[in-house]
């Protein structure tokens, strides 16, 4: 995943902002464009692909107006985990766990001891629930595995 910050420049005649390149489907792995989040007029966008992505010719591809710029994971972490797609995913997971325990469940087997056998089943899920979720953030470039 490469991450690239863009302003939003918008003018009376048009706005202009992050370029993301495309392939046909016959021209083998497709770019995969994400636009996670937009803090004022600037936003935040990942590009995922098969291979080495050419930045500079993704660069080339922008309007200069936009300042496009190339940013690393570290940089952009907080606002990954910020965004809406980790948002949503937090919420399927707390979801997922919500259907096998209810909140009163959780916290009366919270207060168990844990080598109990309904408190040692209940953390094995939600660990698989954490692990479903981390999966589809390091599948959306959201995480690093």
């Amino acid at each position: 995943m490469k991450y690239f910050i863009s302003k939003v420049v918008t003018t009376s005649e048009v706005t202009l902002g992050f370029v993301a390149p495309h392939q046909p489907l016959a021209d083998g792995p497709q770019i995969v464009h994400y636009a996670f989040d937009r803090i004022g007029d600037e936003e935040l966008h990942g590009l995922d692909y098969q291979g080495e992505l050419d930045v500079p010719s993704i660069l080339a591809l922008q309007h200069q107006e936009c300042q496009v710029e190339e940013v690393t994971f570290a940089s952009v972490e907080t606002r990954l985990k910020a965004c809406r797609f980790s948002r949503e995913i937090n919420e399927e997971v707390v979801a997922q766990i919500r259907s096998r325990y209810s909140i009163d469940d959780e916290l009366k087997i919270m207060k168990q001891d844990p080598t109990s056998g309904d408190y040692v089943a209940m953390m094995a899920w939600i660990d698989s629930c954490r692990s479903d979720g981390n999966a589809k953030k390091v599948a959306l470039g959201l995480l690093q595995a």
